[in-house]
């Protein structure tokens, strides 16, 4: 895929899914990125690129909220700017992945899961983001008020 086509929409119709796909372009919006679509990390790689790409998003009823509820098999549909559609499988949903927030200090839980609990770091949450050899479409949204709460990572794979 040239290197000037990137993402523009990203649909998971199976859970009312339809957002805007947008490039970070700071660390500010890396970290904590607006409401008003889901994002790819400044350093992220756009999807079909033969490479992981990952989108994440608010958990907003607006945009990944509804990720809770997807299922194996699910559809996701990029739309790229060149019109193209590429079409991914959700193969994996991963909940309660660590990367615990310090200098969150209100609306932590107040009995987070064991996984989250054995985590100081965000070593399994950042392994999400690395390149990988083959296509694959992470999606991330949080499970609460912050990163404490733990993320919900789900994995797609190119449909065949």
């Amino acid at each position: 895929m040239p290197s000037d086509v990137t993402a523009v929409q990203l649909e998971v119709e199976s859970v009312g899914i339809n957002v805007a796909v947008k490039q970070s372009t700071s660390q500010e919006t890396d970290g904590f990125p607006p409401k008003d679509a889901a994002y790819i990390l400044r350093a992220g790689n756009q999807p079909g690129r033969n490479t992981n790409s990952y989108i994440f998003a608010h958990a907003l009823n607006t945009l990944f909220k509804p990720l809770w509820n997807v299922q194996i098999g699910a559809e996701v549909l990029i739309r790229m700017s060149d019109d193209s559609v590429l079409s991914y499988i959700v193969t994996e949903v991963r909940p309660n992945v660590a990367c615990p927030d310090p200098d969150a200090t209100e609306n932590n839980p107040p009995d987070p899961p064991l996984a989250l609990q054995i985590h100081d770091d965000c070593a399994d949450g950042a392994f999400w983001t690395t390149p990988t050899p083959y296509e694959r479409l992470i999606l991330q949204t949080s499970q609460g008020f912050n990163r404490n709460w733990g993320e919900l990572v789900i994995v797609a794979e190119p449909a065949t």
